[in-house]
Parts: structure tokens; C-alpha cells; sequence
């Protein structure tokens, strides 16, 4: 029988970008950091890191940027300039989870809440 993982994969929307945020597109060094229930991190756990310059292009086509050991919640990547997209996915001996939320630089705007219709006569 195989076991699915629960995977609270939550990549902090506002990825910490050493030396701080410039006003265009960053590059350099970018720190991800998500959330995962401790008393599940374990050496038997990788997550693993996706990237793609397109969000348009489907999270299953997009390039593993770096394997992280199940012991850790961040990861310190190297970006050029432009737009960039992370997701990941926890994987261990009974499989891999689903993709987590996208985390991108700069940040992908919220969503509106609470839409509303008012009348203009």
C-alpha cells in the first residue's frame, strides 16, 4: 500500500534576498525558507527544489534546481537577473508530494479579497 505524504511545503512568499531588495528584478544570492512539521524532518526526507523562468510552463517541465536534505528548511540559491519561480515537493521512500506553492522574485502580487459590486447611478 503506498503512503501519501503530507506535505505542508509553505515557501515563504517574500524570499529573503541578501543585501535587500533592489527596485527592479533581483539576482544574486536568495535565501528560500519553508515551513515543514519538525517531528517529520528526518534524513530520510529530500526536498527538492524547481525552478523556471516561465510560469507559464507546467510545474511537471520545470528544471530541479538543487536537492535539499530532509533536515533543513531553507536553501540559499544563486539567481541571475530577471523573473524566477520556485515550487517544491517533499519526496521519501513512499514517494513524492505534491508541488508546493509558487514562490517567485519579486514576489507574485496577492489576490483581491472580499470583491464586492456596488451600484453607480
Amino acid at each position: 500500500m503506498k503512503k501519501t505524504i503530507i506535505a505542508s511545503i509553505i515557501l515563504i512568499a517574500g524570499l529573503l534576498i541578501t543585501g535587500g531588495y533592489p527596485s527592479g528584478p533581483p539576482s544574486g544570492r536568495v535565501n528560500l525558507v519553508w515551513d515543514y512539521p519538525t517531528n517529520e524532518l528526518s534524513p530520510d526526507l529530500v526536498f527538492r527544489l524547481f525552478h523556471s523562468t516561465n510560469i507559464t510552463v507546467p510545474m511537471t517541465n520545470w528544471v530541479v534546481l538543487t536537492n535539499v536534505p530532509g533536515t533543513s528548511t531553507s536553501v540559499s540559491v544563486v539567481i541571475t537577473p530577471g523573473i524566477h519561480f520556485f515550487v517544491m515537493t517533499a519526496s521519501n521512500f513512499w514517494g513524492e508530494s505534491d508541488f508546493s506553492n509558487v514562490a517567485s522574485t519579486p514576489a507574485l502580487p496577492r489576490s483581491a479579497t472580499s470583491p464586492r459590486i456596488t451600484r453607480t447611478d
